[in-house]
Parts: C-alpha cells; sequence; structure tokens
C-alpha cells in the first residue's frame, strides 16, 4: 500500500488532505534534518517530493512554510485543515513506519526523530 493509501485509509481522508498532511510533515522535516539524510528520505518515497511541492503550493508565503518547522505550528496547521490530535498522532506513526521501512538505517532514525520533533 502506498503512503498516501494509507494515509487516507486509517486517517478517514481524502486524498488531498492527506497529501497536504504528508507535505506539511516532510516540510518539519526538512528543516530537522541534514541534506544528504533528506535527500536519503526523497529517494526513498517516491511521492515526497509531490508532498513537498503540493505544501509549498499550499502556503504562498515562505514565512508559511518556515513556520511549520515548530510542533506548535505544525500541529496548528494540521488542526486547522480538521485533523484531531488522534489524526496527527496516526499520520506520525505511519510516516515513522514507512521510514523505517525503506529509508537506509543510516538516515531513518535520524528522520525518525525530526518526526518525534515536529510533532506535538
Amino acid at each position: 500500500m502506498d503512503l498516501v493509501t494509507e494515509v487516507t485509509t486509517h486517517l478517514e481522508i481524502d486524498q488531498e488532505d492527506a497529501v497536504g498532511a504528508l507535505g506539511a510533515l516532510l516540510t518539519a522535516v526538512r528543516f530537522g534534518v541534514d541534506a544528504q539524510t533528506f535527500e536519503m528520505l526523497k529517494d526513498a518515497i517516491p511521492q515526497a517530493r509531490s508532498f513537498l511541492d503540493n505544501a509549498a503550493a499550499r502556503s504562498a508565503r515562505t514565512s508559511e512554510i518556515v513556520a511549520l518547522t515548530t510542533p506548535e505550528s505544525l500541529a496548528r496547521r494540521l488542526r486547522g485543515a480538521g485533523h484531531t490530535d488522534e489524526s496527527i498522532r496516526k499520520l506520525g506513526n505511519i510516516v515513522r513506519e514507512a521510514v523505517r521501512k525503506t529509508v537506509p538505517p543510516e538516515a531513518a532514525e535520524r528522520v525518525v526523530d525530526a518526526i518525534n520533533r515536529a510533532l506535538p
């Protein structure tokens, strides 16, 4: 099952909302890891670039993208899009599991740590 399908299924949301949530989370991760680790993540998750592009398109101003880097702002953004605290936790769990399965081990734990820091 691909990541978008897994998120839509477990969070009971539509594809557009799943892509938006994944983009917001990956944007936060982008600021939480070094460039090489993030490249490994993008290489391991086939749709990562489109998630990031979607997040950038939804955030017209750079300040809105940078604001996704704190746990409070990411959670606020996801709640504003209709996600509950439970669905935010589920999103984090789904992405952590996908990372552990697909990202090379030397980068996976750094990405998981960034996810843990990004989510409340």
